[in-house]
């Protein structure tokens, strides 16, 4: 990342004018796609977008596995699209599973495949992988790690992630770190900021050739080579030294294509990178090279407000299921529920968000039960 993008330097101010017509851009296309001019593509399912406003790593892929793993757990099915950044995928969507080519996918959905049982395609053009996706797998709702900026996609909901550096020096490209002026941070749904509203959390080092499990702990006050291709090596970097592990930086550009002389160095020293980067080392790799897998946990007041405006979508209340049963639950506006026939529940829905607690549903009547079946 160019030092000039964090501060408003005499180099910044040189660029401003480029700033000003690379802004200008954008707002035109993005009002060209509002009008119609240009044409865009509705998902017949919920569509959320998480992305940035910003170049640069800001936790999207661990935060786009932790919401698809949320709406596992509530028996939702959910599909990840991916523009495949790192990859060559041209037109025709590919799905992505833990054999595939980071090379040619793209090293972050990858990653997430070891993480989530759900379908996860890589297109360049979002709209085929919407619609392969719907063609090819059952699915309730479609994530796009990345596309804020895709306007040829509609969407329903829009997150926007924060990284540390947040907004540089406020200037769009090339003269800051701005994919579209402040003002479009005005019409998202919710904004996020990494390591204050999600925390990405370490866990345990594992090596890439055995699989052996290390505590972080046992690097504390050791010397370690530290890499990172990633979009904010820095941000890595930090994380290491604030366990106390000591290290040799070794910084790359974002989706790098690693070489072996790249991770191997003439000593004795335990190298350790990112997992992002370990999808695309594990054929060249040793017993000396170690990553590190990263968790988030979501807000609780995030998924509330999330549930809230997933809620005034009729297509989400149609997939939601019973906890106890599984089974799918009807909805009923008057009053405001969510039926299982099967199991004889109506949940409510309150402030538009559905109480999925088998302590909160009423148990319908034989009269009620049998006026469904009508």
């Amino acid at each position: 990342m160019p030092t000039f993008w964090t501060r408003r330097s005499p180099l910044a101010w040189a660029l401003l004018p480029l700033s000003w017509l690379f802004c200008g851009v954008v707002k035109l296309r993005r009002l060209a796609y509002r009008r119609g001019w240009l044409k865009s593509y509705q998902s017949p399912i919920p569509l959320i977008i998480i992305g940035n406003i910003t170049v640069g790593g800001t936790g999207k892929t661990p935060f786009v596995i932790a919401l698809a793993k949320y709406f596992i757990n509530q028996g939702i099915k959910p599909a990840i699209i991916s523009r495949g950044y790192g990859g060559k995928i041209k037109k025709e969507p590919q799905l992505v599973n833990k054999f595939s080519d980071p090379h040619i996918v793209g090293d972050e959905t990858v990653l997430m495949t070891n993480y989530v049982d759900c379908p996860i395609v890589v297109c360049p053009i979002r709209k085929y992988a919407v619609e392969f996706i719907i063609k090819n797998h059952e699915c309730d709702i479609i994530l796009s790690d990345d596309g804020l900026q895709h306007y040829a996609l509609q969407r329903n909901i829009e997150i926007v992630l924060m990284g540390e550096q947040g907004l540089g020096n406020g200037f769009c490209l090339p003269a800051g770190m701005l994919r579209e002026s402040l003002n479009r941070l005005k019409t998202v749904d919710f904004i996020l900021y990494k390591n204050q509203d999600f925390i990405l959390k370490a866990q345990p080092l594992r090596n890439l050739v055995s699989q052996e499990i290390l505590e972080i702990d046992q690097l504390i006050g050791k010397t370690v080579h530290a890499i990172a291709g990633i979009g904010h090596p820095e941000s890595f970097f930090q994380q290491l030294q604030t366990l106390g592990v000591q290290i040799i930086p070794h910084s790359f550009p974002d989706h790098y294509y690693f070489k072996a002389e790249d991770i191997c160095f003439n000593d004795d020293l335990p190298v350790v990178m990112t997992e992002k980067d370990a999808v695309k080392c594990r054929m060249i790799a040793t017993a000396a090279h170690w990553f590190v897998p990263v968790e988030t946990q979501l807000p609780a007041d995030f998924l509330i407000s999330l549930q809230r405006k997933l809620a005034m979508f009729k297509p989400f209340l149609d997939i939601l299921v019973c906890p106890v049963c599984k089974g799918k639950l009807h909805y009923q506006k008057q009053p405001h529920e969510l039926i299982c026939p099967a199991c004889r529940l109506a949940y409510p829905i309150v402030d538009e968000i559905p109480k999925l607690l088998e302590t909160e549903a009423r148990r319908l009547s034989l009269e009620e039960l049998d006026q469904l079946k009508k």
